[in-house]
């Protein structure tokens, strides 16, 4: 079993690399989708912060370009 960002690879929920980092991504767009949602319902300025915060991570850490955030961030207003 091999561990990779605080998660293993155990053939039965992950079976690689680039699984987790599916699993990563995944979380971290609804995490921000959630954010824009919660922004848009109560619009504050801790929640603007907050969102920011969570779009500059998926820039930096996940890669995602700001053309890809502002999509997620579209969808999320119009959901």
């Amino acid at each position: 079993m091999t561990q990779y960002r605080g998660y293993y690879i155990d053939n039965v929920i992950f079976n690689s690399k680039s699984d987790i980092d599916a699993f990563i991504k995944k979380q971290s767009v609804d995490e921000y989708r959630r954010a824009c949602r919660y922004f848009a319902e109560k619009p504050s300025m801790e929640a603007s912060i907050y969102c920011s915060e969570r779009a500059d991570h998926l820039n930096r850490v996940i890669g995602l370009s700001w053309e890809e955030i502002e999509e997620i961030e579209l969808s999320a207003y119009a959901a």
